[in-house]
């Protein structure tokens, strides 16, 4: 729904930026894209309903958070980034809607620290359309390195428990994959790196 949505609000830009997508293209008609954005906005709520009464509250929660990012916070500074963020954050708290308020609340960090990384790789990706300040580069890979000081003292705070060593790899791994795009996005700050780098954040979730 979120994807859907995306694009139907940024129809305007797309005409400019990204004519060959699927919407400017006229390969689908814009209302339908509406259509299906609704759709499966109120089946991911009758889902997560079907789930508990927590479940349902995130969900409407959330979808609510979808539908202002794209179609009203995205271009606002500071606020887009902060929706964009939420959203991901909720997206991890749905996900934790089976067990008790008690595990919920205890489990709160990491969604918290998946909305900062979120927070700082949309900002990043602002640049890929226009060129960004390297400031963004330096900001972004400062951010990360927060968060992971902050995973690793909740990893030896036993904040995840029965976990091992393959906890410090896999935060290696995701380390080595995300900083040297992000390292040459400082050096040469180009819309093409910039996405490159994006990308690999996004799929180093």
């Amino acid at each position: 729904a979120g994807m859907v949505l995306n694009d139907y609000f940024d129809y305007e830009t797309d005409l400019k930026e990204r004519p060959n997508r699927p919407l400017p293209s006229g390969a689908i008609p814009r209302n339908r894209a509406l259509f299906l954005g609704i759709l499966f906005s109120c089946f991911s709520i009758l889902a997560a309903g079907m789930v508990g009464i927590k479940s349902l509250i995130i969900a409407l929660i959330l979808v609510i958070a979808v539908f202002l990012y794209d179609g009203i916070t995205k271009g606002i500074a500071g606020l887009g980034v902060f929706n964009m963020g939420l959203c991901r954050g909720l997206n991890i708290t749905l996900g934790m809607s089976v067990v008790s308020i008690d595990v919920i609340q205890n489990k709160l960090p990491i969604a918290f620290i998946l909305m900062i990384y979120i927070i700082l790789v949309t900002q990043l990706s602002k640049g890929e359309v226009s060129s960004t300040r390297r400031i963004y580069g330096v900001v972004t890979i400062t951010g990360i390195l927060g968060l992971t000081i902050a995973l690793i003292y909740l990893f030896f705070s036993s904040f995840f428990p029965h976990t091992t060593v393959f906890f410090l790899f896999m935060l290696a791994g995701f380390l080595m994959f995300v900083l040297p795009g992000l390292v040459f996005v400082i050096q040469q700050p180009m819309p093409s790196n910039i996405g490159k780098a994006v990308k690999n954040c996004l799929i180093a979730i």
